[in-house]
């Protein structure tokens, strides 16, 4: 298999046996999150590192001919095992594949090739007034290509949408090494729309080696500010009149924490508290904030200090530091969660049904012994995660 690989990619960015890092072997599920899968997982047949689209093409059809699986490798945070690959798989990493193709700064549009790290892609896009829209809590890891192929939801969902709804434009391998490319246009009023194939497909049904997506012009203001509400149903209640004003908040993180005995996470039981905030010219931000604070009073919500939501804001990356190596083939976070079991449940409801999930769900939860961290509404449509 070497010697087919070699023959279509230089044999230094070829890595086989000994030459494959440990890191290949995992991705970010692990036991810790209940996994049954192995903690230390099996090494790929091989490691591609390509440049260009035409050697991604080349090394499928080279799998195709040896009966290969393939795994798409990008940052490696994915959190549902996307990314672990079989002893006899090629994995692709495409992080060599970091160009940024195109910036068209009236049209508000990026082109950039899967491998670019959402951080790095972010940093040149603020150079020109345009910033990502796609925020997840991975950005200094994560890629273009894996938020695509996860169609990931960041923090700035709320105003943005997610990943996928941020992409006008793929170019993609098929698993025979055909290049697709289709229009980059925000929508099409006729036939199949190819792009969403390879949207939340994690490299299923094609490869993504570059994309054409929204970018976003960099705010005049961003103004974020925290609360504490009585109860999480007042919370919600005021949530929603925010919304039915016709508010969209770039950011709204809503939690309730819960009692935790020992463990990584000793906490202790509190009101619920909201995290807030809308962006834009001064004039409409400053409007936003007078209808949302009069819902809030409503509410009996009571503001925290600023350093709260600044906070909130300034370390909403820093978990993803967890992920790296303090060893071969072991995370921070491993070592952290050592002999600690925990995962989170995501649901997206009509909001209707959210507080009529949210009690059964913590009572299940507790007759089965085990310790709630958190209960929360993330997004718009509201996802609720425990």
């Amino acid at each position: 298999m070497r010697r087919a690989l070699a023959g279509a990619i230089r044999p230094a960015r070829v890595l086989t046996g000994d030459r494959i890092p440990p890191r290949y072997r995992m991705d970010a599920l692990r036991p810790s999150r209940g996994s049954p899968l192995s903690d230390v997982g099996q090494a790929p047949a091989a490691v591609v590192l390509p440049i260009t689209t035409a050697e991604v093409s080349a090394v499928l059809r080279i799998a195709g001919r040896l009966h290969r699986p393939v795994v798409a490798w990008g940052g490696g945070t994915g959190l549902m095992g996307g990314a672990r690959p079989r002893s006899d798989a090629i994995v692709l990493d495409l992080r060599r594949m970091r160009r940024v193709r195109a910036v068209d700064r009236v049209s508000c549009t990026a082109t950039a090739e899967a491998g670019i790290i959402l951080e790095d892609l972010d940093r040149r896009l603020r150079r020109q007034g345009l910033l990502l829209g796609h925020d997840p809590w991975s950005r200094p890891r994560a890629t273009l290509g894996g938020a695509i192929g996860t169609n990931g939801l960041g923090y700035s969902g709320h105003l943005r949408g997610s990943m996928g709804d941020q992409v006008l434009g793929l170019e993609a391998v098929l698993a025979d090494g055909t290049v697709l490319r289709t229009r980059a246009v925000p929508r099409s009023t006729t036939g199949l729309d190819l792009k969403r194939l390879f949207v939340g497909t994690e490299g299923t049904l094609g490869i993504v080696t570059a994309a054409t997506i929204r970018a976003f012009p960099v705010p005049e203001r961003e103004e974020i500010h925290a609360f504490q509400v009585p109860t999480f149903g007042k919370g919600f209640e005021a949530l929603c009149r925010i919304y039915d004003d016709g508010l969209t908040p770039f950011v709204m993180n809503f939690e309730e924490s819960f009692r935790v005995p020992g463990g990584p996470w000793p906490m202790e039981a509190g009101p619920p508290e909201l995290v807030v905030g809308f962006c834009g010219p001064r004039p409409l931000v400053a409007a936003s904030w007078r209808v949302a604070r009069a819902r809030l009073r409503a509410a009996k919500a009571r503001p925290l200090p600023d350093r709260v939501a600044a906070e909130y804001w300034r370390t909403r990356h820093d978990i993803i530091y967890r992920m790296d190596e303090v060893a071969p083939g072991v995370t921070g976070a491993d070592v952290f969660l050592k002999d600690v079991v925990f995962d989170y449940a995501h649901v997206a409801l009509p909001r209707s049904k959210v507080l009529e999930f949210r009690r059964p769900a913590l009572a299940a939860v507790r007759k089965h012994g085990v310790s709630p961290l958190g209960s929360k509404c993330l997004r718009k449509p509201f996802q609720h995660s425990m």
